[in-house]
């Protein structure tokens, strides 16, 4: 059995990838039901995680159950890793034939990193133009903030980056994905024929997908599938969004890099001081912010 993780920002494309994923033959790959992973790296420390697997098989356990309904066999025992957990907590979703099973869960970097030398392991990283992650972003995350959506972005491109020699590790550029330009290179990657015809996404179980801004949910069956407007909503936005200005600005290399246009404004210096004093004083309150917290 193959195991797959599907990983990214919010408000990247992450569910839409895994749920066309799920709707495949021989493949399950279920959403945002292992919630408990992403708070391993903000909870404990990765060397304490091994010395803590009573309380994460405590907190899968109860989480799957009241997510999912299932009930996954977990071991305690000294020898029961962190990706042996992963494991167990995907086999209850397994279906009939089956050649790979999967989860997708966002923000979540670090945990992949853990299993990217662990055997059947691949990740699959969603990203998406940091313009159109703002633009989104700010209508549907209730925590959004601009200076720190921004450097995550960043400090993710980095860690993809030093990845990109791992040959279970994979980036695939939501754009791509839509105009389904790369269709050869995801097949490689896991190793299955996909059908990319299916119009109709499966949400875990359930046979239709709903309530989500990258698919298309009309009557008509042939009109249904991926959303392509959802596809650069930025240059419609960003003369008139100062958030999408400042996106475009603290990462127009990263950007260019990775092969995206910029847009046609020409910053003034006032804007670029504006920007830069930005993030600078957002950088400024987390330090001290720090400081408070060592000394309390």
């Amino acid at each position: 059995m193959k195991y797959l993780f599907i990983t990214g920002l919010r408000r990247s494309g992450t569910t839409a990838v895994a749920n066309f994923l799920n709707s495949q033959e021989e493949i399950t790959v279920y959403r945002d039901y292992l919630n408990f992973l992403r708070q391993i790296p903000m909870l404990y420390k990765i060397e304490d995680l091994e010395r803590r697997k009573n309380i994460l098989l405590r907190n899968a356990k109860s989480e799957i159950q009241s997510i999912v309904g299932i009930t996954p066999e977990l071991r305690y025992e000294k020898d029961y890793k962190i990706y042996d957990i992963y494991k167990d907590c995907l086999d209850p979703i397994k279906e009939k034939g089956d050649v790979m099973i999967g989860h997708k869960i966002t923000e979540s970097l670090p945990i992949a990193k853990l299993f990217l030398e662990e055997d059947n392991f691949k990740c699959i990283y969603v990203l998406r133009d940091v313009r159109d992650v703002i633009g989104s972003a700010k209508n549907y995350i209730l925590d959004y903030d601009i200076v720190k959506q921004v450097k995550l972005w960043k400090d993710e491109i980095l860690e993809i980056n030093n990845l990109s020699n791992k040959n279970n590790f994979l980036v695939i550029k939501y754009d791509d994905f839509v105009k389904q330009s790369n269709k050869k290179e995801i097949e490689q990657f896991i190793q299955q024929k996909i059908n990319w015809n299916i119009k109709e996404f499966k949400d875990r179980k359930s046979p239709e997908w709903v309530g989500n801004t990258s698919y298309s949910e009309y009557e008509n069956k042939d009109l249904k599938g991926i959303y392509s407007k959802s596809l650069q909503k930025w240059p419609s936005k960003i003369n008139n969004d100062e958030d999408i200005q400042y996106a475009e600005y603290i990462c127009r290399t990263e950007l260019l890099d990775l092969g995206y246009e910029l847009s046609n404004i020409q910053y003034s210096f006032f804007e670029k001081l504006k920007f830069n004093f930005r993030k600078r004083s957002s950088h400024s309150k987390q330090i001290l912010k720090d400081l408070i917290r060592k000394v309390l």
